[in-house]
């Protein structure tokens, strides 16, 4: 299978089928393709927490703990190339969730994620404070302005828990 063809079985699929339809196609395309088009459709999964343990497995047998330079676009491999050594990292999340895939170099972006209806749960919404070596950071996904750090190997060094505020908007009581 090509890129195009294995890019379009990717496409065809909605936001909880188009991760595992990738999972699928690992053995089936080089692996540059495979991280080519997991970084093309990042942003669309709404599961990887569902399947973050078989991502980490073929993220290892791929680049290892650290950069999947392939996942990266140009404008996201010039951004990652100038961070510096050492990131400080949000991740808004509940306790269940606190070692997901995705952080944000923006501490309000983070924040405002367990608020949205689509990641709300029952329980205390919390905003994670960590830092990461570069070197461990899977890729860098600014298709959204979230400044997403993808994280699909060592863990962060967590520096403080604390209660996620919900932003407040003008005009909302």
């Amino acid at each position: 299978m090509n890129f195009e063809e294995a890019n379009r079985y990717a496409s065809e699929r909605g936001s909880f089928d188009a991760l595992p339809a990738l999972l699928d196609l690992f053995c089936e395309v080089p692996e540059g393709v495979w991280l080519k088009i997991l970084g093309q459709h990042w942003s669309r999964f709404d599961n990887v927490a569902e399947h973050l343990d078989t991502l980490q497995d073929f993220i290892a047998a791929t680049v290892g703990i650290g950069p999947a330079m392939q996942m990266m676009n140009a404008t996201e491999r010039a951004a990652f190339e100038s961070l510096p050594d050492t990131l400080t990292i949000y991740r808004g999340c509940y306790a269940f969730s606190k070692y997901g895939a995705s952080w944000s170099l923006d501490r309000d972006v983070a924040e405002r994620f367990p608020f949205l209806l689509r990641y709300r749960q029952d329980g205390r919404p919390l905003l994670i404070k960590a830092t990461i070596g570069k070197q461990y950071v899977t890729a860098l996904k600014l298709d959204r302005g979230e400044d997403e750090i993808v994280i699909l190997g060592q863990r962060p060094k967590v520096l403080s828990i604390s209660t996620a505020r919900a932003a407040s908007r003008e005009g909302e009581q």
